[in-house]
């Protein structure tokens, strides 16, 4: 559904939660966990996100946007 969503929706700027045992995510509490690289795992997902470009990084969220 998430590959859906971004393809639909087309957002011009995401963010990407840094998941780690600091900065934990909800159901992922003590556990460091790259989550786009998981996403990017699949085919569908890769695609859709290459439109993609990381631009800043802050110590919670890394923060990309969609290229015109």
């Amino acid at each position: 559904s998430t590959t859906e969503d971004l393809s639909r929706w087309q957002p011009s700027v995401v963010l990407v939660r840094h998941c780690t045992a600091e900065n934990s995510c909800q159901g992922l509490e003590g556990r460091n966990v790259d989550l786009l690289a998981w996403f990017l795992q699949d085919p569908d997902f890769a695609s859709i996100w290459s439109h993609y470009r990381q631009q800043n990084s802050t110590p919670s969220y890394d923060v990309y946007t969609r290229l015109p």
